[in-house]
């Protein structure tokens, strides 16, 4: 069975059959050189439109150009072009003797910008510095789900670079998962894409004008996407690039969103060092990192058959200079039908442990894994089960509760995991999620994912952490916490131009040692030389040996995990069992007749002399029956239930220090 498409045309069509999960990839773009300013160009062949796709996801490498990195920080564009069926011309040439004009005719193609990324400062990587070199490469993903009805057939791929110099290189390759989307998309219409200057309010608000929507045939739900970058600082108020601002959604005259165009995290930023101004904070990008997407629901404010208004207004402000400010925007409302699924709760990603570059700073880890989720169901998510854990170990079950709005997503920080049974050659945690409102997962290949991770450095038991101040010694603070976050040993008060060596003990245990600087650059920066400059470091006790030496221009902290005696993190932990559905409470739960018809009994052998609450829910995730301030100690309880309609329900019974679903029917 053919699974891959390339620029090369090893095309294969008509699959037989189709299995959700199953993916294809295609790959365009193959470290192309973007050498200067312009747009790179190529075709790529996509999967037809005969099969459906739950997901597709852009991989996106950014590298060196084979002549080396720039020393500069340019925006990338990604953009995917429609063929439009029709012919479009410009003239080619003018014969100003003859009078006669000869015109380029070629194919009509729209464009829609799938991603945004800005290059590094890249001198680094050219010059060898810093632990890079020239196969440096960094890797974005991008979730293109709703561009699936554009990524058809034949497509012309640009990658848009505005650089003037060399280079840096991109690779495009796309993952088609095959299966039905939360929802169709009936229609994508471009609406603001273009750089637009800011000489002043009316002046951005004249380039970007009030559209007026007449909603396609069918249409049931809108989204509105952006993606707005800011340039520009040769003014009075660092507009556009360095200072934060907003942008406003306005659906019929009405403010609906109002979006800070701002990155505060590019201090944090996981490729570091770099030359220039990496540390900064800007307007919605820091060099080498994707601009962010922002995705505004409209669904709540339009009424499917009814024309409706749309526009995009920015901060008012006022600049003076040379160097007129503006923001890169571009944009797309996404018309769709009705959601496909009631319960259906994704893993989108394994933030850590893991492997994925961007989140470098945080990994590698020996603690608390942490998750990214999505609802994909119709209405909002109050509940949702995780399992994880080492593959090969002990897993853990965590009840997640929160308020996730239909088509949103979340970062989940789970509790602790067991690390027994760990595979050191190759170490991998998986995450499985499931029971969407204590329902059904209606999409079950979308519930797990398989990462692979490095295992934390260990260090002795006994080591040295020395640091050495530079002249601004109030900024710098630093700690170490155990995996419950417990402070276990701290300076937070440093004097200039001194070098502390800290004699540290710790049990047998995983660890966190974190150095923050308040002015986020770190302890030498070449733009702010007159800081002087210091250096951070772990040695060993009985000798001058470096365990680790850190970075010295690193923003604004260092994260760096470690373990003491142990291969990762707990190998003797054992579950919290206020998050868990614990096996033991599970099977000391008797739940009949069930099937039932008139009336439940609950019975309930636990040994904790405590209340509780039992809970009746139905597949749409309502409470339907519910007893509460209930003895859970070794009681019978009943529930009457010859009200509720006939088909699945879930019960769970829960109190202080335990939990417990089960799933019944009903019958009539």
């Amino acid at each position: 069975m053919c699974k891959f498409f390339t620029v090369i045309l090893l095309l294969c069509v008509g699959r037989m059959q189709a299995a959700p999960g199953d993916t294809t990839w295609v790959s365009v773009h193959n470290a192309v050189d973007m050498t200067y300013y312009g747009n790179y160009d190529q075709t790529g062949f996509f999967p037809s439109g005969a099969t459906s796709y739950s997901q597709v996801l852009l991989y996106w490498t950014m590298g060196c150009a084979s002549t080396g990195c720039s020393d500069w920080d340019y925006d990338v564009h990604v953009r995917a072009g429609k063929y439009l069926g029709f012919n479009d011309s410009s003239v080619a040439s003018v014969d100003t003797l003859l009078g006669d004009t000869t015109w380029s005719v070629f194919p009509a193609i729209e464009f829609y910008e799938l991603a945004e990324v800005v290059t590094p400062y890249g001198g680094y990587m050219a010059s060898g510095t810093g632990g890079f070199n020239n196969s440096w490469k960094h890797n974005h993903i991008f979730d293109v789900t709703d561009f699936a009805t554009i990524l058809r057939d034949s497509v012309r791929m640009r990658a848009f670079y505005s650089g003037y110099s060399s280079g840096f290189s991109t690779t495009l390759k796309f993952a088609f998962i095959e299966g039905t989307p939360p929802r169709n998309v009936l229609d994508i219409k471009n609406m603001y894409n273009s750089y637009v200057y800011y000489p002043n309010s009316s002046g951005f608000e004249s380039n970007v004008p009030l559209k007026n929507i007449v909603p396609v045939s069918g249409t049931k739900q809108g989204r509105f996407r952006t993606i707005i970058t800011g340039h520009g600082f040769d003014n009075s108020v660092s507009c556009a690039e360095f200072c934060p601002k907003n942008y406003t959604v306005l659906v019929n005259g009405i403010t609906r969103y109002t979006q800070s165009i701002w990155r505060d995290d590019c201090g944090i930023n996981p490729i570091y060092p770099q030359g220039g101004t990496w540390l900064y904070d800007r307007a919605n990008w820091c060099p080498g990192l994707r601009a962010n997407v922002q995705e505004h629901e409209l669904t709540e404010f339009i009424d499917a058959a009814t024309p409706y208004s749309l526009n995009l207004d920015m901060d008012v402000y006022t600049w003076t200079g040379t160097q007129t400010p503006g923001y890169a925007i571009a944009s797309q409302l996404i018309s769709y039908g009705v959601t496909n699924f009631a319960n259906d709760v994704a893993i989108l990603e394994i933030v850590a442990p893991g492997k994925i570059d961007d989140y470098k700073r945080i990994n590698p880890i020996c603690g608390k894994p942490i998750i990214k989720i999505q609802n994909n169901g119709s209405t909002t998510m109050t509940a949702c089960a995780v399992n994880y854990g080492i593959v090969g170990g002990t897993p853990c079950k965590y009840y997640w509760e929160g308020s996730l709005a239909a088509h949103a997503h979340t970062e989940i920080s789970l509790p602790e995991l067991n690390w027994a049974g760990i595979n050191v050659s190759n170490p991998q945690f998986f995450a499985e999620v499931s029971e969407p409102n204590f329902q059904l997962d209606e999409v079950m290949h979308n519930n797990k994912i398989i990462s692979n991770f490095n295992l934390v450095p260990q260090v002795d038991s006994t080591f040295v952490i020395w640091i050495s101040t530079n002249n601004r010694a109030s900024e710098n603070a630093y700690y170490v916490y155990d995996s419950e976050g417990n402070t276990v040993f701290q300076r937070t008060s440093l004097a200039n131009t001194t070098q502390y060596k800290d004699t540290i003990t710790l049990p047998k245990g995983c660890y966190t040692f974190v150095l923050t600087d308040s002015d986020g650059d770190g302890l030498d920066w070449w733009a702010n030389s007159d800081e002087s400059s210091g250096f951070a470091r772990f040695r060993k006790a009985t000798t001058f040996v470096s365990i680790k030496n850190f970075v010295a221009d690193f923003g604004k902290e260092i994260r760096y995990n470690f373990s003491v005696n142990q291969q990762g993190g707990n190998t003797n932990f054992i579950c919290n069992e206020t998050s868990i559905d614990n096996v033991e409470d599970a099977t000391k739960i008797d739940v009949y007749p069930n099937p039932a018809h008139d009336e439940l009994t609950i019975d309930i052998a636990w040994d904790a002399n405590e209340n509780g609450t039992i809970s009746l829910y139905n597949l749409s995730g309502q409470l339907v029956a519910e007893r509460t301030k209930i003895d859970m100690y070794q009681k019978s309880h009943r529930i009457n239930v010859n009200d509720l309609e006939p088909g699945f329900y879930f019960i769970t019974i829960k109190s202080a220090s335990h939990f417990a679903t089960k799933k019944i029917v009903i019958e009539k």
